[in-house]
């Protein structure tokens, strides 16, 4: 992979969303999809880095960590 830093060049970024259901119907399925998304905001940023990708802000972080917690109360 070719990496370029200076002046001139700028990061790629990109968003990726994740649509749950408000209120889900199966309990399990959401404790276990808030648990894997949580690991993805906490120890999975720690492979940003080595996988060429910028890890969230802190600030950003605690943003998407507050909403994953509103699947467990149900929105």
């Amino acid at each position: 992979m070719v990496k370029h830093q200076g002046a001139d060049s700028y990061p790629i970024a990109g968003v990726t969303w994740i649509l749950v259901y408000e209120h889900p119907q199966d309990a399990l399925k959401a404790k276990e999809l808030a648990a894997f998304l949580t690991w993805a905001e906490t120890e999975g940023q720690k492979m940003a880095r080595e996988l060429n990708f910028a890890p969230l802000p802190e600030n950003v972080q605690r943003k998407v960590l507050a909403q994953i917690r509103l699947i467990f109360s149900g929105g």
